[in-house]
């Protein structure tokens, strides 16, 4: 629920909330999977402005006879990083049936290491179109990432440039995901595509072994 409008003097602005079956305990969202969401309660025509949104659940704490918890994320419906709203206060209110436990998760952590290619750190790629080893390239920028034990990580490297200036770059992505043992195919069934194998490069459970 957001603040009453003619209080604050602000319209409201469409707003959601998604329910979402985890494994791990107090541990923040990431990565979701389709699969996980067990509620989404604003969908397609609903998303509109309004002061309250409310939905009723009926939740299990075992699914598919493992232990499971519960995370609700509230949010608006603008892009992440947009500016025309830096700040909205909201209530989130939960009436149950039976005793529950609701914590508020650690925010995120971010540190920001502004950097630059330019003439004297800029290495280029690691390696030719030739297939030889770039010496040069360890002129780029470099930073130091030091773990203590096994850590999922996510890395990305964006562009803050206007739209209208163009200016290539590469990225590389690794699997952070276990398991590392791609899976094993399977055999499609259905009219038309017996003995049909699927590349181990399927998405199974939420996680594409590509």
């Amino acid at each position: 629920m957001q603040e009453d409008a003619n209080t604050c003097n602000r319209p409201y602005v469409p707003v959601n909330f998604m329910v979402v079956r985890v494994k791990s305990k107090r541990d923040r969202l990431w990565e979701v999977s389709r699969e996980d969401i067990v509620l989404e309660a604003a969908t397609g025509g609903q998303r509109f402005a309004q002061r309250e949104i409310t939905k009723t659940i009926w939740l299990n704490p075992v699914h598919d006879k493992k232990n499971v918890h519960y995370i609700i994320v509230p949010n608006v419906e603008v892009d992440g990083g947009s500016k025309k709203e830096e700040e909205r206060p909201f209530y989130l209110r939960i009436f149950a049936s039976e005793q529950v436990d609701l914590v508020k998760l650690p925010e995120t952590i971010e540190q920001v290491f502004p950097s630059k290619w330019s003439t004297t750190t800029s290495g280029g790629r690691r390696v030719h179109e030739n297939g030889k080893e770039n010496q040069f390239w360890c002129r780029n920028p470099q930073f130091f990432l030091n773990i203590t034990k096994p850590t999922h990580l996510k890395i990305i490297i964006r562009k803050k440039l206007r739209k209208k200036n163009r200016f290539p770059f590469g990225m590389t992505i690794t699997k952070a995901l276990p398991p590392t043992t791609p899976q094993e195919a399977k055999i499609l069934q259905g009219k038309g595509q017996e003995g049909k194998k699927l590349p181990t490069s399927m998405t199974v459970n939420g996680v594409t072994y590509a």
